[in-house]
């Protein structure tokens, strides 16, 4: 006689309640000792409800000092400012899971780049119970890689210097070649002649970076500071360029917006102030293709000019931005195809900052034009090389 199957047991709410008090308590145990990684427990509203060792040995906190705290203590003020911490549980809780990288803040104020994986937890009844959160300390890792990614452009570098010297010396050593063994040819020499004047030039603007980046590693750049009238600096360098342009077929040009009765000068070095204008200028041309156009914006705030330097040429990816103003920085293919050492901006910025100002660089991305922007404080606010600042104008 076949025997009737057992009944099927009722799992009443309060059973789960207590299963799933049980595996609350099994993770605890489970994850309370594990080291390398912070593993803690939020509530629906960010709150801290559990701490094990490796989120007190990445970031700092006794369990005492920071179970109930809301979690946005971690980020630092500007991702707290953007909302970072209320996005990531709103990600998180919408769509079950939220992964992360960027800077964090340990407790002593020092940040680390984290991992971070935010895992939104439910109730069988699919109501929010809180969150769940991993975060590893990756800042070794990023700075291995920041270590290969400079060797990587050094080595980059090198290859491409030692091109160029090769190229064009070979090129001036032929020429002599040729000028000594027709010493009475008018029309060698004259070729000749210009061959190695051309030659002489391009070296020279590729060794000159070169000797400004060594002098400002060992600290012995110097600077000669007075009044410029940065409404000159301006006009006088667009007009050294204007002949370059005109051979790429690109439209140059500037507009001062600053009444003629209203000065703007700055406390500087004239040449430093030059060379920062040129090598922004000349990277624009270099990058812009024909038809296209820069323009150079001259004007000022309360204490501050501001030069605004915008092109419609290749622009700059957002991989990248971060990266234009670090030495022997370039993107892929950029000196294959319009050469340079990737050393000009860099220049620019250690300039820049000499005269107590700032360089900044913007852009949509690639083929969507590029801008730079140089602030620098006006004469009446601060004074670069004087220990004491003079008074607001």
């Amino acid at each position: 006689m076949p025997q009737n199957p057992p009944p099927a047991q009722t799992v009443t709410s309060q059973d789960a309640d207590i299963a799933l008090k049980r595996s609350e308590e099994y993770f605890d145990t489970l994850v309370s000792g594990i080291e390398d990684y912070a593993i803690f427990l939020l509530s629906p509203e960010g709150n801290v409800i559990s701490w094990n060792a490796g989120a007190q040995n990445i970031k700092g906190y006794m369990p005492e000092e920071i179970i109930g705290k809301h979690h946005a203590v971690f980020y630092t003020p500007e991702a707290r400012q953007r909302g970072l911490p209320r996005h990531v549980l709103h990600y998180a809780a919408n769509e079950g899971k939220c992964a992360d990288e960027g800077w964090r803040v340990r407790k002593d104020g020092s940040i680390f780049w984290a991992s971070v994986v935010v895992t939104a937890l439910r109730t069988q009844k699919g109501a929010l119970r809180g969150f769940l959160k991993i975060t590893r300390d990756l800042t070794e890792r990023r700075r291995i890689e920041a270590l290969q990614t400079a060797d990587r452009q050094k080595d980059a570098f090198l290859a491409t210097l030692s091109h160029e010297l090769r190229t064009h010396l070979t090129a001036s050593l032929g020429w002599v070649k040729l000028m000594r063994e027709s010493p009475k040819d008018e029309t060698i020499t004259s070729q000749g002649l210009e061959v190695l004047q051309r030659n002489i030039e391009t070296l020279t603007a590729l060794i000159s970076p070169l000797l400004d980046l060594s002098r400002i590693a060992a600290g012995t750049l110097t600077l000669s500071f007075e009044e410029v009238d940065l409404k000159e600096l301006v006009h006088s360098s667009v007009e050294t360029l204007q002949a370059q342009a005109a051979r790429k077929g690109i439209a140059l040009s500037s507009s001062v917006e600053i009444p003629g009765e209203v000065d703007c000068k700055v406390w500087g070095d004239k040449i430093g102030l030059q060379q920062i204008l040129a090598n922004i200028l000349s990277n624009a041309l270099k990058f812009t293709p024909e038809g296209g156009a820069v323009t150079v914006q001259l004007r000022r705030t309360q204490g501050t000019a501001i030069v605004m330097v915008k092109d419609t040429g290749r622009g700059m990816s957002p991989d990248f931005l971060p990266l234009a103003f670090k030495e022997f920085a370039q993107e892929k293919s950029s000196h294959s195809e319009n050469g340079g050492m990737g050393l000009g901006l860099a220049i620019s910025k250690h300039l820049v900052e000499q005269h107590n100002g700032s360089i900044s660089a913007e852009s949509e991305g690639r083929d969507r034009g590029s801008t730079f922007k140089v602030e620098l404080p006006l004469i009446g606010s601060v004074r670069v090389g004087v220990l004491t600042a003079s008074e607001e104008i």
